[in-house]
């Protein structure tokens, strides 16, 4: 036990605090195994709903600091990317219809006749 009254405080508080955070990674994996369970299973509805819970929940961990941001943005990402099999939709890339017209003739270069100065007397 600590010795110094503000040592005996933050010892306590340090407990509260990593129960509290225990008990949001603890909910955290739990929605994440139960959307790679939806995932696994094909259940295209189910995982959706369970992929906002999850995502929702990603953000309030963020939020109170058990995440880093980048950690929480790591972990939605790859949660979105496992999805995306069972919606069978590829990303088509953006194509533009191109016009084919013959090539604009280029205007012949004028070629200028430098003049040449007289000094005046």
């Amino acid at each position: 036990m600590a010795n110094i009254k503000s040592a005996a405080k933050r010892a306590r508080t340090s407990r509260k605090k990593n129960t509290s955070n225990v008990d949001v990674r603890s909910r955290l994996r739990g929605l994440v195994r139960q959307y790679q369970a939806a995932v696994d299973q094909k259940d295209l509805p189910k995982a959706q709903t369970l992929l906002l819970q999850t995502q929702s929940a990603v953000d309030s961990a963020v939020g109170q600091g058990v995440l880093h941001k980048n950690a929480g943005a790591r972990h939605k990402s790859r949660l979105a990317k496992a999805l995306v099999p069972l919606t069978k939709a590829k990303p088509k890339r953006a194509t533009r219809a191109r016009k084919k017209t013959a090539p604009t003739p280029e205007p012949p270069v004028e070629t200028k006749v430098q003049e040449e100065k007289v000094a005046a007397p």
